[in-house]
């Protein structure tokens, strides 16, 4: 008998091993390969996978790491203040100087506010922040007669100060590595707002590093209810005048220009009863009082000088007075605030015996919104007058009286 080589035996029984293998394989399903992309749902037993869902509001939470880097430093820094009797020209009693912990930038890292100084009078606030390579001073600021307040949620915290019946708020952010302090409240009329403090530590007691976070407090709930300056005003009137000083005695500037919000950081009454405001611009004041009756008495017109701005635009319907000597006087501008038709110009004798006696001077069918009346007009008596009549969107006639304050020259304009 011929024998069978091992080498052909070995390979014999592998192939045997594979068919058995290939025999105990399920046939595919012909549903499965007809659609090759179809996919099946899963079963009972199978977990299908989560939804996603929206990025939180939750602050960063910095690695046990960075923790411990920040306390380190600020342990460091606290030991080196301590030691110190003053800082950058600024002296102070290590005695009498504390420190307190607030994250202003979100990341869940707070900057230390040491408040350095021998008392009250004379305490700044020196501000660090922690980063890889140590600590960073940001700035200094004022920290006389006041403390810091939370903002529970809004990366910034308050500056409360108060002396002598005068109180002030600011808000501290600091936004790309810049802080910056901005006045939101000032007021001397010696009550004070209630508002909650951060805790300080002395510079010894390195326990305030034990910081896990912004306090939660209500001190939004007392800004949302501040009054006095500064405060925003909504100016609806784009010519309403502004002037150098908080009476009409001063000088007229200019106008606002455009309708819209604006900051008031001053206010002041003048001897006749009008209350002023001084725009944070610096630019002058402007006439509280009568902003308050123009925009309670929605009046389809007004009367202002006519600013540069306007001049120069040249968009504007135009009258020259020369028989009553307009190369001597000023431009003032009517402007509307709705369609007017009929509008006649007049030269107004307010000491005519049977009442107004108007001389008409110029007509036009329609005056509107986006097209003002600029007239050159001159006041030569005390009793000169001009008036404006037209036909309102309602249809009712009106008349409106322009004359002149002979003390200081501010117009005066008033419905007849």
């Amino acid at each position: 008998m011929k024998k069978i080589p091992l080498t052909c035996l070995l390979l014999a029984v592998l192939l045997c091993l594979s068919l058995c293998a290939c025999k105990t394989e399920e046939p595919a399903d012909p549903k499965d390969t007809e659609n090759p992309t179809q996919t099946t749902a899963p079963s009972e037993t199978e977990t299908a996978p989560p939804e996603s869902t929206a990025p939180t509001q939750t602050e960063p939470v910095p690695s046990t790491e960075d923790a411990i880097s920040w306390k380190q430093s600020y342990s460091s820094l606290l030991s080196e203040l301590q030691g110190r009797d003053s800082i950058e020209g600024y002296f102070y009693a290590g005695d009498a100087s504390l420190y307190s912990l607030y994250d202003l930038d979100g990341d869940n890292i707070p900057e230390l506010f040491a408040k350095l100084g021998t008392c009250e009078a004379d305490y700044m606030y020196h501000v660090y922040t922690a980063r890889a390579d140590g600590v960073l001073k940001l700035d200094v600021l004022s920290g006389s007669h006041s403390g810091l307040c939370g903002l529970w949620g809004q990366n910034a915290c308050l500056r409360h100060g108060g002396h002598m019946g005068y109180e002030q708020i600011t808000k501290i952010t600091l936004k790309n590595g810049t802080l910056s302090e901005e006045t939101i409240y000032e007021s001397s009329s010696g009550d004070y707002h209630d508002l909650s403090y951060l805790p300080y530590y002395e510079l010894d007691q390195h326990e305030g590093l034990s910081w896990e976070g912004n306090p939660h407090d209500d001190n939004q709930a007392v800004l949302d209810n501040l009054g006095g300056v500064p405060y925003l005003l909504s100016i609806p009137f784009a010519d309403q005048s502004v002037y150098s000083g908080p009476s009409y005695d001063h000088s007229f500037v200019q106008t606002v220009e455009q309708a819209g919000t604006y900051t008031i950081v001053e206010e002041q009454w003048d001897y006749e009863g009008n209350l002023w405001g001084k725009l944070k611009s610096g630019v002058g004041w402007v006439d509280l009082t009568d902003i308050e009756y123009r925009s309670s008495a929605n009046l389809p017109i007004s009367a202002n000088y006519a600013d540069r701005p306007l001049l120069n635009s040249g968009n504007y319907l135009y009258y020259y007075d020369a028989e009553g000597g307009a190369a001597y006087g000023f431009s003032v501008a009517f402007r509307s605030y709705e369609t007017l038709s009929n509008v006649r110009l007049h030269r107004a004798n307010l000491a005519a015996d049977s009442g107004l006696e108007l001389t008409e001077l110029y007509s036009f069918p329609q005056l509107n919104p986006e097209q003002p009346l600029v007239a050159d007009v001159n006041f030569p008596g005390d009793m000169s007058a001009y008036a404006i009549t037209f036909t309102d969107s309602k249809g009712i006639n009106r008349t409106f009286i322009l004359t002149t304050s002979g003390r200081n020259n501010a117009l005066i304009f008033y419905e007849y």
